[in-house]
């Protein structure tokens, strides 16, 4: 790549803008293949579950940005003006994401023209706006009978925090809500019953009073501050001068002047115990807390379906793989030990020698994999399908490479993991497992065709995204876009246009 320092500004503007049109309509190229192939049914030759997979795998696609190439290709072929713009670069994949979203052949909008006159923030408004007024009139008879009421997306960060979205429908937000209100609730008034009891036993001097001084009691007359009404009423003090703490009644009045006198420094006389803020974080942890505590004390739960923290823990590195497959650092590792009793944040570790390796075989003995045996395979393969391309995670099944009724044995050498749909497709169309002792897995057809793991890409000449040169840099830039956008006007009369 040249070095672009010597263009102008106003070079590097066009530039950007003639890249991104191309792009577009390499894109569209791109969707329009996706779709034919989908259409065709062409991934499941290899052990694919989905189109979305198969372009995972080939291509490099990340699962979630699979799917959603997958699902616009689909509704592009029902939409051939918006297909041909895009075609044209005149769209970028942003706007045509969002359009497929709620647009039909027949709803009478015109979505060329609204994405030739918003930005991609404003489309996306927009776009959330009209699925909202839609979901309105669409409502179901029978809610509970929806396609899902309240559900949750899992992702972790680069710190390998757990990152977790909740959505919930409007007829269930609600209830939820009440749940982290009521929680919060619940924890607000233990932590200030705690801070309140640590108040007491640290007692009502505050730090800095003389040695020997000895405070007003509650019932001692003593002097009154002028200013202060008598005994009778109702106790209270009056005339505060501004800035001061206003004490709620003649004793604490008595309290504070006293301190005064000894020059003690003091804030508010009747100060309140300081308790941490309660966040929706706090509520949800203390339900999860709550929950497990249930189960664990629940004499009718089986033990075998009681949720354990379980941690695979590298003996080389020190790393720990949690059962959906995600790694934690050594120091993050010591924090979790520290919630299993009798560990206190320990992590011993030993290298994993030949015996261990061993040490759960059955042999000839037992078809079926053992507890044991199966954590093993998990801690040394990861919990995950062996398959190539699969990223499953849940479901796993212990399969032989060599068939058990071939005479193949239930030893570690023999076995691998492989998720319940992968290992129907084994056995019903014939695929070919070769497992070498590094652990390492070749899979072909029953014709012998190889699959690889991480298939060869053959990419183009990035100079041909557009050969005939019809793209220029004002082919993607909105004519008549406006900054600002009348929201719930726009969002009514495309709902009254798509009737």
């Amino acid at each position: 790549m040249t070095s672009l320092s010597h263009l102008s500004i106003d070079e590097l503007a066009d530039g950007i803008c003639l890249r991104a049109g191309r792009i577009a309509a390499a894109e569209a190229e791109l969707l329009a293949w996706v779709g034919e192939f989908d259409e065709r049914g062409g991934w499941g030759g290899v052990g694919m579950l989905s189109c979305a997979q198969w372009l995972s795998w080939k291509i490099g696609l990340a699962p979630g940005a699979a799917r959603e190439r997958v699902r616009v290709a689909r509704q592009l072929r029902e939409l051939p003006v918006v297909a041909q713009a895009f075609g044209q670069g005149l769209m970028s994949w942003s706007q045509v994401r969002a359009i497929t979203r709620v647009a039909r052949a027949d709803d009478g909008i015109d979505w060329v023209d609204v994405a030739r006159s918003t930005s991609g923030a404003q489309i996306e408004k927009l776009v959330r706006g009209l699925r909202r007024a839609q979901a309105v009139d669409d409502v179901p008879e029978d809610c509970e009978r929806a396609e899902w009421l309240v559900r949750t997306r899992k992702s972790y960060d680069d710190d390998g925090n757990l990152v977790m979205t909740v959505y919930a429908r409007a007829e269930v937000a609600p209830v939820v809500e009440a749940a982290f209100e009521v929680k919060r609730a619940e924890l607000e008034r233990h932590r200030a019953a705690a801070a309140q009891a640590d108040d007491e036993r640290a007692g009502d001097v505050p730090a800095g009073t003389p040695a020997g001084a000895e405070m007003p009691a509650a019932g001692d007359g003593g002097d009154v501050p002028a200013g202060t009404p008598d005994a009778g009423a109702d106790d209270a003090v009056t005339d505060v001068p501004a800035g001061t703490s206003r004490p709620c009644c003649r004793h604490h009045e008595r309290q504070a002047q006293w301190w005064r006198e000894h020059g003690v420094p003091t804030g508010t006389p009747n100060r309140q115990p300081a308790v941490p803020k309660v966040t929706d974080g706090d509520a949800l942890l203390a339900m999860a807390r709550d929950t497990l505590a249930t189960t664990a004390t629940t004499p009718d739960t089986a033990r075998r379906t009681r949720y354990r923290l379980t941690a695979n823990v590298d003996p080389l590195s020190g790393w720990g793989r949690l059962r959906d497959g995600e790694l934690l650092p050594p120091t993050s590792l010591t924090t979790v030990m520290k919630t299993l009793p009798g560990r206190g944040g320990t992590v011993r570790l030993r290298p994993v020698t030949a015996a261990d390796l061993r040490r759960f075989d059955l042999g000839r003995t037992q078809r079926e994999v053992s507890t044991s045996l199966r954590e093993l395979l998990g801690t040394i393969d990861g919990e995950r399908c062996r398959f190539p391309g699969c990223t499953r995670h849940k479901k796993l099944h212990g399969h032989h490479v060599v068939y058990w009724r071939d005479g193949g044995p239930t030893d570690i050498d023999n076995l691998v993991l492989v998720c319940s749909r992968h290992h129907t497709l084994i056995h019903s169309q014939g695929f070919r497992l070769v497992l070498h002792p590094d652990r390492r897995l070749e899979v072909s057809t029953a014709d012998g065709v190889p699959i690889l793991h991480l298939p060869e890409r053959p990419w183009g000449d990035p100079a041909q995204l557009d050969p005939t040169g019809r793209i220029t840099a004002r082919t993607i830039t909105p004519p008549r876009f406006q900054p600002g956008m009348d929201l719930r006007y726009v969002v009514s009369v495309l709902a009254r246009q798509a009737g």
